[in-house]
């Protein structure tokens, strides 16, 4: 009987012992697995890290505004207790006047 080419089996192509090829695939097949689970593992790490971030980013960004407006409140209430002061000390000084003259 003579094999064709079509008809000949993927274990013919290789010399090595059927057992040995077993092994070596399975130990293949075992590490390109493990290789994928870490890769994915990382890729799931990366885009929880990924979601974090930007959650936090828009919490910072409304407690800024928060701020701001906080500081503009502090801001208008100085510049009126400035204007209360002068007023005050102008009354001052013309009810000091007032006294020596």
């Amino acid at each position: 009987m003579v094999k064709d080419e079509k008809n000949k089996s993927a274990v013919d192509e290789y010399k090595s012992p059927v057992r040995k090829l077993v092994l070596f695939f399975k130990n293949s097949r075992d590490k390109w697995k493990a290789k994928c689970q870490a890769a994915k593992y990382q890729v799931k790490l990366l885009q929880n890290r990924i979601r974090h971030m930007e959650k936090r980013g828009t919490e910072l960004k409304q407690k800024v505004k928060a701020l701001e407006k906080e500081l503009q409140s502090v801001k208008n209430n100085e510049h009126k207790l400035v204007h209360e002061v002068e007023r005050l000390k102008k009354t001052s000084d013309t009810g000091q006047t007032a006294g020596r003259g």
